[in-house]
């Protein structure tokens, strides 16, 4: 098979020129950084549909206590 030196040529180009615009629009900071963290108060709407939110419910938390690395984190995944 005989291959053409233009199309090689402008085939590497592309590649190449692909490469160097991956690596210039790569983010350079991670989304989950730049925001301050959610608070579920504002986030979560009080009402939508029929349904509406009722005051004085009980929050469903971990039964019994964590054990070193996991009571951290379930501090920060039960903090609001």
């Amino acid at each position: 098979m005989k291959v053409n030196r233009a199309q090689a040529i402008l085939t590497a180009l592309a590649i190449l020129s692909s490469a160097i615009l991956a690596e210039v629009i790569r983010p350079r900071q991670l989304m989950a950084s730049s925001s301050g963290g959610l608070n579920l108060e504002e986030v979560i709407p009080k009402r939508f549909g029929e349904w509406k939110l009722v005051p004085n419910v009980g929050l469903v938390t971990p039964s019994e206590p964590a054990k070193f690395v996991q009571a951290e984190l379930e501090a920060r995944i039960y903090s609001q």
